[in-house]
């Protein structure tokens, strides 16, 4: 059967269709779906989709979170050079990273000593790290993480992602485990 032919019956088959079986695309948006998490999980959305950036550009980067100069830790806006550029290509529908938390306050990072560990962070609501996750990105600073504890997911009331997720309330540790 010729190329032709299958898109004309394809075309022929999606227009036969009746309406009502066809998805309403005019009632689903994302902001939508976004606005029905709890604001840990869009603090984790937020992270997650800031952690692939950074981690797009250590792949062009020689494995290094940021260049040499750049501060190792503080608020996001300073990662914007190694960020926005990543994130706009990779997350086009969003015009630029985002730098504040669904509770107001900016996220933050910290790099390691050798650039090669970081850690993405919301402060929480109460806007302060929990002690758990503060010990873990001093010693992150330092790189004296091990490879196991980067593996361990923390209940938390901050949301703290390593190239995965570290910290973080039980809500959002619900929807990352699989079910048993």
């Amino acid at each position: 059967m010729s190329r032709a032919l299958l898109i004309a019956a394809s075309v022929v088959f999606l227009a036969s269709v009746p309406a009502a079986a066809q998805p309403d695309t005019r009632t689903h948006t994302p902001g939508a779906a976004r606005a029905e998490r709890s604001a840990p999980q869009r603090a984790w959305d937020d992270l997650r989709w800031l952690m692939t950036a950074l981690e797009a550009y250590a792949t062009d980067n020689d494995s290094h979170y940021a260049p040499a100069g750049v501060p190792r830790d503080g608020v996001l806006s300073k990662l914007d050079q190694q960020l926005e550029w990543y994130y706009a290509n990779t997350f086009p529908r969003r015009p630029s990273p985002p730098h504040v938390d669904p509770w107001g306050r900016q996220y933050h990072f910290v790099i390691s000593e050798t650039r090669k560990l970081y850690a993405l962070y919301s402060l929480g609501p109460d806007g302060k790290l929990d002690g758990a996750a503060e010990a873990f990105l001093e010693r992150l600073k330092k790189d004296q993480v091990t490879g196991e504890e980067l593996q361990k997911p923390q209940t938390s009331r901050n949301v703290v992602v390593s190239g995965g997720l570290l910290f973080a309330p039980p809500e959002v540790l619900r929807t990352l485990r699989p079910a048993s």
